[in-house]
């Protein structure tokens, strides 16, 4: 089964201020560089642990933690609440002035995971089955495969690491020694 066909299934759900859900397709979100792909849905997971309240410290009568609050605006405007939550998740959050903190952009540390899982190579679009994507076919068993969008640079000199979406040229600021590009 290819996983487009079941893409149409696949919706995140996020409580709405007036107790419905508003139902968000992934299907745009999986057409795009895999770092991106991995920081939208950690984005909306987030949405989802302030959601069931994970790491409240607020209690119902129940003894279950109270949903955190982590947007305004009818779910517009995304709060500091949000931003709190997605930072500890791996995220890079920034502040945008209509919608609040809701730029997200994948972390070190998550760009450090997807390196480690193999996924940079991972192309999720047309022609990759399910299996290609949760692993159990050889590797480059169909499709074919969208460069990362990231590049990793080292200092020769103390170790230090940093990732750029395009060619850069940049010095260590602990040592003053100019980064390389790591293959």
């Amino acid at each position: 089964m290819e996983h487009t066909d079941i893409l149409p299934a696949v919706r995140f759900g996020k409580r709405a201020t007036n107790g419905g859900t508003k139902s968000t397709s992934v299907r745009p979100t999986l057409n795009r560089p895999i770092e991106e792909t991995c920081a939208t849905l950690l984005h909306e997971m987030c949405h989802l642990a302030c959601a069931v309240g994970y790491g409240s410290k607020i209690l119902d009568a129940n003894g279950n933690p109270e949903p955190i609050k982590d947007t305004s605006n009818n779910g517009v405007y995304h709060n500091k609440r949000f931003k709190s939550m997605a930072e500890a998740h791996g995220l890079e959050v920034e502040h945008h002035p209509k919608y609040g903190w809701t730029i997200t952009s994948p972390g070190i540390d998550l760009l450090d995971f997807i390196e480690a899982q193999g996924w940079q190579d991972l192309q999720m679009v047309e022609g990759v089955s399910l299996l290609d994507v949760l692993g159990t076919l050889p590797k480059g068993g169909g499709g074919t495969k969208k460069p990362s969008s990231t590049r990793k640079y080292i200092c020769p000199k103390c170790g230090n690491s940093c990732r750029a979406t395009k060619t850069i040229n940049i010095i260590c600021g602990d040592c003053m020694e100019k980064m390389t590009f790591a293959e």
